[in-house]
C-alpha cells in the first residue's frame, strides 16, 4: 500500500520489532529521505490506523514546514483518526462525493 501526500508518495512496510534508536517500542515511523512508513506488525488494525494518520502529520508537517512537535502530533493523529472511526460521512468516496 502506498500514501501520496503533495508531490510525494510513501510506501508502507510492517516489521516485527520496530524500535527507536533508545530501544522504545515504536507504533510506526516514517523515512523521510526514501519516502516509506514503517509499522509495527503486530498491532490492530485501529492502531495501525491511528499511527497511520500519525506519521502522515508527520510528512504534512516536514512538507509544508508547520514545524509541529511530538505531543501536538500525536494528539492531532488520535483526534484525527476517532472522527474518521466514528463519522462514516468523513470517509471519501469518489462515488458518493460526486
Amino acid at each position: 500500500m502506498s500514501i501520496a501526500i503533495g508531490p510525494l508518495i510513501y510506501e508502507e512496510e510492517q516489521h516485527h520489532h520496530l524500535v527507536s534508536l533508545t530501544g522504545e517500542k515504536l507504533h510506526g515511523q516514517v523515512e523521510h529521505d526514501s519516502c516509506i512508513i514503517t509499522y509495527q506488525a503486530d498491532q490492530s488494525d485501529r492502531m495501525r490506523f491511528a499511527a497511520r494518520w500519525h506519521e502522515v502529520l508527520h510528512i504534512i508537517d516536514v512538507l509544508y514546514s508547520i514545524n509541529l512537535d511530538e505531543d501536538q502530533v500525536t494528539c492531532l493523529a488520535s483526534a484525527i483518526a476517532a472522527a474518521v472511526i466514528q463519522n462514516k460521512s468523513l470517509n471519501w468516496n469518489e462515488e458518493r462525493n460526486s
